[in-house]
């Protein structure tokens, strides 16, 4: 249900909207209503309404004021404005203000439900858009070890639980589980060891939608594991790299896969591509490719070494691929960088 709050400063206006719109039938909770647009205001932070209704005309502060108002301080609370014949001159600040519609007073009744079921209809969407936006930033706050996020998204959830679905709420769980599964994936551990419950016995409770309390729990405790083993992994990420770095050193010259690297620093492999990337701006197997081309311009240079030999010495074994790496990292082929070193060195002779 949408809570509303209404705004009208005269008594049988207010007393008619509320008896006579069936609100509960269209969605709607009615939770107040006011004098001015004053007293609706202050009600915000407390009543928390999804939708206000103000009368333009009203003393203290009329309804474009307090619209004004809420759209700055609540952008979300959806607006929709009462105007007598002749007040359609306000209509350029009603937009500014971002007022959802308008309805005439002599025609209200008539009016009103239409407009309201539109505006449930609005809500219903951005709801369904947030409830995705807010799940995205949980599992962003897990991948990123931020507690302090995932705190601030988990309340933004729980209030939204209340009004989504048993299947929605599960669904939401199911992927923000996987979340923390890969995670810990990435880093070789295992969240079922680290939270001491079984996958499948979670996998379950999510299935037949447990309550919500139960399900958070459950939540919350796999991925502070899987926060946790991200923060360990923040302190230990430069050493990481610096190990990578010296291993691709040593063994440029073998022929080396993303797997084989991964094993020797006990990453994943897709994590680690990551996260070199994400470390060092270049992809990893160019910093190999280019430290295979700056040893083969050395045995081109100085040596007599055939191409394909000087291939298979900085781990390569396809010529044809060497050249097309040569070129990439040089503007040269090999046989072209050849031809110029010896120039060079006749000229030095």
């Amino acid at each position: 249900m949408w809570k509303v709050l209404i705004a009208d400063d005269e008594a049988f206006v207010r007393e008619g909207l509320k008896n006579l719109i069936p609100w509960e039938e269209l969605g709607y909770q009615w939770s107040g209503d006011y004098r001015n647009g004053q007293e609706l205001v202050e009600a915000i932070p407390v009543q928390k309404p999804d939708l206000v209704i103000l009368d333009i005309q009203m003393p203290i502060l009329n309804g474009l004021e307090a619209a004004k108002i809420i759209s700055e301080q609540w952008p979300w609370v959806a607006v929709v404005l009462l105007t007598a014949y002749g007040e359609f001159q306000y209509a350029k600040q009603a937009i500014e203000y971002h007022v959802r519609s308008y309805v005439m007073k002599n025609n209200v009744l008539e009016e009103l439900p239409e407009t309201l079921k539109e505006i449930a209809d609005q809500l219903e969407e951005e709801q369904k858009k947030e409830s995705g936006i807010v799940i995205e930033r949980l599992a962003e706050a897990i991948e990123q070890g931020d507690r302090k996020a995932w705190e601030e998204y988990m309340e933004i959830f729980r209030q939204e639980a209340k009004g989504e679905s048993e299947f929605q709420v599960s669904s939401a769980c199911s992927l923000l589980m996987e979340t923390c599964r890969r995670v810990c994936r990435e880093r070789n551990q295992n969240l079922d060891e680290l939270t001491g419950r079984k996958s499948e016995d979670i996998h379950k409770k999510i299935l037949r939608r447990e309550e919500l309390p139960e399900l958070e729990e459950i939540l919350e405790i796999s991925a502070f594991a899987a926060m946790e083993q991200v923060r360990r992994g923040m302190e230990d990420e430069e050493d990481l790299i610096r190990k990578v770095k010296i291993f691709v050193e040593e063994n440029y010259s073998r022929k080396l896969t993303l797997e084989i690297i991964a094993e020797e620093v006990y990453m994943a492999p897709s994590y680690l591509s990551r996260l070199y990337k994400q470390k060092t701006g270049e992809n990893l197997f160019d910093t190999i490719n280019q430290r295979r081309v700056k040893e083969a311009q050395r045995y081109i240079a100085y040596s007599h070494k055939k191409m394909w030999e000087i291939a298979s010495l900085v781990g390569i074994e396809d010529t044809a691929y060497f050249s097309r790496v040569f070129k990439k990292y040089t503007g040269y082929s090999p046989k072209e960088y050849e031809r110029l070193k010896r120039v060079d060195q006749k000229k030095e002779y």
